[in-house]
């Protein structure tokens, strides 16, 4: 890429399908992490927050397989899901963009999601609680 000073490239998978695109900043931010640039709002780099009674509160664009880092081995995010972040998750279990203050289940791993801000184009944060203990019920308000 860099000796044809092209920036960007279509990625082709096994079977001569497009996968996806990567950028030369993709690449670099693989080897060297995260670069935040001008084009990046703020919301892009926020942390976890830990609340009380182990709840976090995370940005949508949290990686689903860090989930577990956060809750331990009690979260099992079934495979079913080809989400890749919270919010996107939140919305493929809904079929549409939740909006502040909706709460949605996920099954079988028992962790409820309360959709903290969202817009009309994306979940902005999701307050996570704790899947339930052994023997404990999951109680849902509604709405």
């Amino acid at each position: 890429m860099q000796r044809e000073k092209q920036h960007m490239r279509m990625v082709i998978d096994e079977y001569g399908g497009v996968a996806g695109l990567v950028t030369i900043e993709d690449l670099l931010e693989e080897i060297v992490g995260n670069i935040r640039d001008e084009h990046e709002d703020e919301a892009g780099s926020e942390e976890p927050q830990r609340e009380a009674q182990g709840v976090w509160v995370v940005p949508g664009n949290f990686p689903v397989d860090q989930l577990a880092d956060l809750f331990g081995a009690a979260v099992a995010i079934e495979d079913g899901y080809e989400a890749t972040t919270v919010g996107g998750l939140v919305s493929e279990i809904e079929g549409r963009i939740p909006l502040a203050g909706e709460v949605v289940l996920l099954e079988p791993g028992g962790l409820r999601m309360e959709i903290v801000a969202s817009t009309d184009r994306r979940v902005v944060r999701v307050r996570v609680f704790p899947p339930p203990a052994v023997g404990q019920t999951l109680t849902v308000r509604s709405q």
